[in-house]
Order: C-alpha cells, then sequence, then structure tokens
C-alpha cells in the first residue's frame, strides 16, 4: 500500500501500512519534498488529516492523494504532556511536537535512573537511552494530550511499592508542584488543545492557599483536574468576573457564598479554584462563609479575565459559551425614539360588542326562539312489514332535479371554499357567524323504532326532547313492561337516552333499532308485544290521518332578493325601440 503527497503540483509516493502513523507519512513526504515537517499538514479532500492516527484508522484508502498545506495556526505544534511519577505525583506542561523526551522530562524535572526506570507510553517501555533520540512527533504525537508513566524495573524490589503505598493520615500527600519550565515555551494565542488524562480531584473542598498570581492558580486547576472539569472552572470564573465588571456598584456580585452548592461543584471543591478569586481581589469574612470583593481594582480584573481566556483558549472552549462583559452605555436614552410606538399602555382597552359579536347574538336568539316551540303531536302509526312499501318514509324536500354526481361535486365545491376560508384569518365571532348563517333550524323531528321482527313504530318529537321520551313512548306502547335498549347499525352503537336528538344528529329524520335485553318468548306472533288497545287506536288513526310530512327547516338568515329583471327588462325595451326609431345605435347612452 502506499499513499500520493502532493505538493506545488510535485507528487511523491510514500509507502504506508496498516500501523504506519500519519506523522511517519508526512515526515517521509517532507524528507522525499525537501521541506521542513513542522511547517505543513497533510490534508485529504479539503480535511486536516490527524497526524496522531495509524493510517487504518484515518478512512483514507489505499493510493489515495493527501495533499501538503502550510499550516496557518503557526509553524509549531503544541503537545500538553503529563509525566506520572513513581510515587504518584504528576507533572505536566506543554511542549512542541519536536521535542525530544530527555528535554521533555529536563524541563519537568523529572530525574530518570539510567539503570533501574523507563517511560511507559501505550504498553510500550522507552528506556533512558532511547530519549534523546524519540520526539513527540516521532511517536505520532503532534497535537492534544499525552500521559506517560515512569516505572522502575521489576528487579528493584520497591520499584512498584510508590504507587499503590497507603499514605498514613499523620503525613498527607502533599499537593501538586507548581512546575516551573526551565525555558518557557511561548504558546500561540490561538492554540486548542483537548483533555488531558490527569488526577480527578477530592470531593472534599481543598484549603485555599492565596498564590501570587492569577495564573498560577490556574495552573494549580489544570494539574489537578481533567481539561473537561478545569474548563468548567474557568467557565464559572469568567462568568463571576464578568458579572462583576458588567454590574459596577452592585454589592451581590461581589459576595459568594462558600456553601453554595453550584459554586462548590464548579469552583469551591477544585484545588486552585478558590485560590484564584483570592488573588484578583476577594477575601474570606472571619467566620469563612463568604467570599467578598475587598479591593477591587478594573485592571487587575480585566488581566485576571484576559488570563482566562487564554486558559479557555488552550481548553478548546467555543467562543459562543464564554461569558462577555456587558457595558452600560455612557449615553442617556433619547426622549424621542422614531422607532419605538406611541401607545405604550398594555391594559385592555373597554370596547363596545363588533357588528359581527351583535349580528351572532341575534342569530343565536332566533334560534333559541324557534327551538323554543311546543313539542308536537306524536301523531304515532305502526306499520308492519308488508305495509313498509306503502308507507315509506316522508319525502325529503326536493334537491332540484340534481343528480348525484352533481350534488356530489357541490359538495366538494363546499369543501374546498371552506378550506379556502380556513387559510384566511378569522376571529372565532367570524367563524361561528358564518356557520349560523348556513344553519337551518327543525321545529319536530320523525323517529322509526324498528323491532327485532321488523315492525315499525313511527312518532314525531321535539329536536331538543331527550331519547328518554322516544323511550318511554315505546313503553306506553307495549303491552307489558319490558326492558330494552335503542342503538344504530351500521356499527352497532348504544344510543344514550340522555342526550337530545339533537346532540345525537337525529334530526330531522332518522331509523333506530330497538333491541330486547331478554329474548321474547319462541312463536311471538308478528307484533304481539304491542298493546292491542294501541293497534286498535293506531290503526284507526292511520286510516283517518294523512301521512306525516317531512319535517321543514326554518333558516336564520332571509336569503337576498333576486335583482328584478323584469324591470330591467321593461326599462330596456323602450330604450332600444326609441334608439332604433331615431336612428342611433343602441349602445349609445345620452
Amino acid at each position: 500500500m502506499s499513499l500520493i503527497v502532493l505538493l506545488d503540483g510535485h507528487r511523491k509516493k510514500v509507502p504506508v501500512t496498516a500501523g504506519t502513523s500519519m506523522s511517519e507519512v508526512l515526515r517521509k513526504a517532507c524528507e522525499a519534498h525537501g521541506v521542513d515537517a513542522d511547517r505543513f499538514e497533510l490534508r485529504h479532500k479539503n480535511a486536516v488529516v490527524d497526524l496522531s492516527l495509524p493510517f487504518r484508522l484515518t478512512g483514507v484508502s489505499s493510493n489515495a492523494t493527501l495533499d501538503m498545506v502550510v499550516k496557518k495556526g503557526g509553524s509549531n505544534d503544541v503537545v500538553r504532556v503529563c509525566v506520572q511519577l513513581a510515587d504518584g505525583r504528576r507533572v505536566q506542561g506543554s511542549f512542541s511536537s519536536g521535542n525530544t523526551l530527555a528535554t521533555i522530562l529536563g524541563q519537568l524535572n523529572v530525574h530518570i535512573a539510567p539503570e533501574n526506570d523507563s517511560i511507559n507510553f501505550m504498553r510500550r517501555d522507552i528506556r533512558s537511552s532511547e530519549l534523546t533520540e524519540l520526539t513527540l512527533q516521532s511517536l505520532g504525537l503532534v497535537s492534544g494530550s499525552v500521559m506517560f508513566r515512569v516505572q522502575s524495573s521489576a528487579s528493584s524490589p520497591q520499584a512498584s511499592a510508590p504507587v499503590q503505598r497507603v499514605v498514613p493520615a499523620a503525613a498527607p500527600m502533599p499537593p501538586p508542584p507548581v512546575v516551573q519550565a526551565a525555558a518557557p515555551i511561548a504558546l500561540p494565542a490561538a492554540t486548542t488543545l483537548p483533555e488531558v488524562a490527569i488526577a480527578s480531584p477530592e470531593v472534599e473542598v481543598p484549603t485555599p492557599v492565596a498564590p501570587t498570581t492569577p495564573y498560577d492558580a490556574l495552573q494549580r486547576v489544570r494539574n489537578s483536574n481533567f481539561d473537561a472539569v478545569s474548563a468548567d472552572v474557568v467557565l464559572t470564573l469568567m462568568k463571576i468576573l464578568c458579572n462583576i465588571l458588567s454590574k459596577p456598584g452592585d454589592p451581590k456580585v461581589r459576595s459568594i457564598r462558600m456553601t453554595n452548592p453550584k459554586f462548590t461543584a464548579s469552583v469551591g471543591r477544585h484545588t486552585g479554584g478558590i485560590d484564584f478569586l483570592l488573588a484578583v481581589g476577594f477575601a474570606l469574612d472571619d467566620d469563612g462563609e463568604m467570599l467578598r470583593l475587598a479591593t477591587e481594582s478594573p485592571e487587575e480584573l480585566q488581566q485576571a479575565l484576559r488570563v482566562l481566556q487564554d486558559e479557555a483558549d488552550d481548553l478548546r472552549i467555543e467562543h459562543n459559551r464564554r461569558p462577555q462583559v456587558v457595558v452600560p452605555s455612557a449615553f442617556p436614552s433619547p426622549e424621542f425614539d422614531a422607532y419605538q410606538p406611541l401607545i405604550t399602555r398594555m391594559q385592555a382597552q373597554p370596547r363596545g360588542a363588533s357588528i359581527t359579536e351583535m349580528r351572532l347574538d341575534d342569530l343565536k336568539k332566533k334560534q333559541e326562539a324557534l327551538l323554543g316551540s311546543a313539542v308536537p303531536p306524536r301523531q304515532t302509526r305502526v306499520l308492519f312489514p308488508h305495509e313498509l312499501h306503502n308507507a315509506v318514509m316522508p319525502a325529503a324536500p326536493d334537491t332540484g332535479g340534481k343528480s348525484d354526481a352533481q350534488l356530489l361535486a357541490q359538495a366538494a365545491k363546499a369543501r374546498q371554499v371552506e378550506a379556502e376560508k380556513n387559510q384566511s384569518f378569522r376571529t372565532l365571532a367570524m367563524r361561528e357567524l358564518e356557520e349560523m348563517e348556513r344553519k337551518s333550524v327543525y321545529q319536530s323531528a320523525v323517529i322509526r323504532v324498528r323491532f327485532p321482527d321488523k315492525v315499525v313504530l313511527q312518532a314525531t318529537f321535539h329536536p331538543q326532547e331527550p331519547l328518554s321520551a322516544v323511550a318511554s313512548h315505546v313503553a306506553s306502547c307495549l303491552a307489558a313492561p319490558a326492558s330494552f335498549y335503542l342503538y344504530t347499525t351500521p356499527p352497532m352503537h348504544k344510543l344514550d337516552v340522555a342526550k337530545s336528538l339533537l346532540d345525537l344528529h337525529l334530526v330531522p329524520a332518522s331509523n333506530i333499532f330497538l333491541g330486547w335485553d331478554v329474548p321474547l318468548a319462541p312463536h311471538t306472533p308478528l307484533g304481539g308485544y304491542l298493546a292491542p288497545r294501541t293497534l286498535d287506536d293506531l290503526g284507526a288513526e292511520a286510516k283517518d290521518e294523512a301521512a306525516p310530512q317531512y319535517p321543514s327547516s326554518q333558516p336564520l338568515t332571509t336569503p337576498a332578493a333576486a335583482p328584478a329583471a323584469s324591470h330591467a327588462a321593461e326599462a330596456k325595451g323602450p330604450a332600444s325601440t326609441s334608439a332604433k326609431s331615431k336612428g342611433r345605435p343602441g349602445w349609445l347612452k345620452l
């Protein structure tokens, strides 16, 4: 397998294996092109390739073409290095990827015994003789963070004891020292570093020790916590300083309660968190429960905020997550603002009813008046199966001679018009008014109750009567008391006798069915459950009275009168005659 590395139009072929790190690919390509590897980076399809990964994990296919591009963020890569000593203590710092391990250990003041000690990295033991030859880049480390562990050889009986020994309570382990590098390395302003695998802090709140500068306190935070925890501490400290600078003179933001759970979880329980606040001017009160800003210096607070910004850059915290200082405007608000509305009061102003609401009230009153009519005569009739062909349900009003297809088209057009109206803005009163204007009120309803043997009992009821009135009328026509229920089908749905006929949508005319709770005796004659007196009276009434008419509806609104076409024709006739008699055209109007 191989990769093609392209630089300024020149192609170089670099052989690779599955375990070859991309940093080694970059080094070989730079040697082939004759350039410095520290100044370039690899890109595949305009995406930066992580040099710390092996070839098999990059997702780059064999024989792919990579571009060598000059770095934009600086000529040196920065790696955060943490070294765990044999006694468990850890020291760390930031170094260039081109530094050797011997240089890094020397700047961190870590001494390695040439014969007994070694450095462990990713299950690889690095002897002291290799420290002067290996660099971070040769190990595939060009960015991010890394941890090295100092281990003693197995021949020494006391080699592995310090790492797992129990520290007695009388001699607590000292805090991690603040490492002073022998030759400080200038980090770029835009350097971003991922998390460092370091020790997690203890749950108890550490004893605050006032450091010399806020930078030293932040280094204690970084040396004692993971980068994710350090980022939380830095963001909380930035929020505290930004609140102080944004609200000058506000005592609430200048005092912090030590027992505050949120403050304790974010800052108080981490080593160096309270030390930073003490360094910027906070002081503990006599009871040790409150932190108050004793000496406030805006210049020192701004300098401490800049230190926090640098640490936030190093921890790769996004800018949109960082608190900002809100500077109050020094100019007074103008008396006149062209964009300010003239009406500033927010209380609801009293108003009378609108025309729509008044029309809606009138229609509701008219509906109540129409429905308030007296209960109509029952006009009860009994229809046997052989009589149903001659006595059908009263005919519904004429539809105007329209066919079924025309009625369906008319209904579809009505739904389309209703959908278009719903898209426009309409108030609740407007929607109710449109519904009331289309509504028709029926003052009677014809109900047919069909028994299981297909005998039909027909009667007239008021639309607002409950279904229990229908059940009572049916029970009065039976020869003996019986338990039954009323339902509609299909599908079978038992009706609630407490609801009105209007609520059950049985107006103006409907067929409902009767079911016996206890089946009748077998061989019961047709209509034998009806009272003989009822059959005689109903038969006489059926012969004497005419069949009940289909209930007529009363519209709530009077339709607009059609224009008198006859008057227009009469007015047009003499004018045309006179026009012809005078010899001028009919379209000429004088």
